[in-house]
């Protein structure tokens, strides 16, 4: 068992991504270092990119320009945008200076000791269309705005270009020009490029306004998943509360063969509910993020360790077996690692659900999940308390002459001690709250699946 959780651990800490778009490596080749599992870094798609980067000028000399980049059939998560003279487009270093327009999904970044030379995104959820202004800062307008476009972990393209059209200086008015000048003057002073350049841009602005909202869907599809499988954690943790307390239960309840049998019958249909609702929740978050690594491995983890605890439980060992303490030992060790991980995924899922809210002005959801996580904490620490000090709590009201007679009559008991009510109340009262917060925590969900 810890060889796999130490296993899994290994290998989220050798995986390295951008989530929240700060890559000043990444900033000559504009290249996302992204490795396969056999250490090989990932090279960019070939085909035409699903993207573009399109710029609405101003016809006036240092005005802002407005940089647009927008997909044009699907989302994506990442991107890097910078402006490079067409001279050196290759090898060269941005140029200018970016203003953010929507700083809850762009950051500026500095490259070649440039502040704000570079744009790229604040973190990976799916969007489709990003606005930033550019000015020159005393650089002519022989510029190319370069992207890397991102769609998924293993699926980006490079090299996504938009070129100024050539521009002509309109400091001196053409009718002055037109008095002292021959017209020959005039005619190469006023080229038809002038007006022809500024209307497409206007154009093409428009169109790009008209499109923003008629491509969002994916992302709320994709983000809808990874809520799903947030909410399916969080019953797989609930369930595994239930199993502890089943544990618990079952030392007071099975003087009887039926007793004995039907709880080990719960405990087995938990675990499988158990690898039910993991698998799906695997399945779920792999869907919706692909790239995010650690929740899939984490649940990987969930899951090996639940098919150990199943191995326990389900061992033919009678109440009174000399195995049966042992295995019920390790049952219950296996599920407090079981929650803590359990835990540990809904508290990033719910993290990342609420940072997908613009409006973060009240997070209950986040303030719930952290108290769902001090019940289980406590409920852990009952469940330590109660095993290792079983004997001395149960004996507590029945003495030590009952205890022998107890063992001399195999008869069944008709009623609890008062020792056994108040572990059977507090373990019913684990159950209820663990129950109630999964409930809380689900509704909490549902209600951010439209935002």
């Amino acid at each position: 068992m810890w060889m796999w959780t130490v296993s899994s651990f290994i290998i989220i800490t050798k995986v390295h991504g951008f989530a929240n778009g700060e890559f000043p490596q990444s900033c000559a080749s504009m290249l996302p270092v992204h490795p396969n599992r056999d250490g090989s870094i990932i090279s960019p798609k070939n085909s035409e990119p699903p993207y573009e980067v399109q710029a609405d000028q101003d016809v006036k000399k240092g005005a802002p320009i407005t940089v647009f980049l927008r997909g044009k059939s699907t989302t994506f998560q990442g991107f890097i945008l910078e402006a490079r003279k067409n001279d050196m487009l290759q090898e060269g270093r941005p140029v200018g200076k970016f203003t953010l327009l929507d700083p809850a999904q762009t950051q500026l970044l500095t490259c070649n000791r440039n502040a704000g030379s570079a744009v790229s995104q604040t973190t990976n959820q799916e969007k489709n269309l990003i606005r930033v202004h550019w000015t020159p800062e005393g650089e002519d307008l022989n510029i190319t705005f370069r992207a890397t476009v991102v769609q998924s972990y293993a699926t980006f393209w490079q090299k996504v270009d938009f070129t100024l059209p050539p521009q002509t200086s309109t400091t001196v008015p053409s009718t002055t020009k037109s008095t002292t000048e021959p017209s020959t003057t005039k005619s190469t002073t006023e080229p038809s490029t002038a007006t022809s350049t500024t209307v497409p841009s206007t154009t093409n602005s428009t169109t790009k306004a008209s499109t923003a909202t008629s491509t969002t869907v994916p992302s709320t599809t994709n983000s809808t998943t990874k809520k799903a499988a947030t909410a399916l954690t969080s019953v797989d943790s609930l369930f595994v509360v239930l199993k502890m307390e089943l544990s618990n239960l079952g030392t007071i309840l099975t003087n009887s063969p039926f007793s004995h049998h039907l709880t080990k019958g719960l405990e087995i249909s938990c675990s499988v509910i158990c690898a039910v609702v993991e698998i799906s929740a695997l399945i779920l978050f792999y869907e919706g993020d692909s790239s995010n690594v650690t929740l899939v491995a984490l649940v990987s983890v969930v899951m090996v360790i639940n098919f150990m605890e199943l191995i326990f439980v389900s061992l033919p060992f009678e109440p009174h077996h000399e195995m049966k303490e042992i295995c019920n030992l390790v049952f219950k060790v296996c599920s407090v690692i079981h929650n803590i991980i359990t835990i540990a995924v809904v508290f990033i899922g719910v993290y990342e659900i609420d940072s997908y809210n613009k409006d973060r002005t009240e997070p209950w959801l986040l303030t719930v999940m952290a108290a769902y996580t001090a019940w289980i904490f406590l409920s852990v620490i009952w469940v330590f308390v109660f095993s290792l000090h079983r004997r001395i709590i149960l004996r507590s009201e029945i003495g030590g002459s009952e205890t022998s007679e107890r063992s001399m009559q195999p008869k069944i008991k008709k009623t609890l001690t008062a020792a056994e009510m108040v572990v059977t109340a507090v373990s019913v009262f684990i159950i209820s709250g663990a129950t109630s917060f999964t409930i809380a925590i689900i509704v909490g969900i549902s209600g951010r699946l439209d935002k």
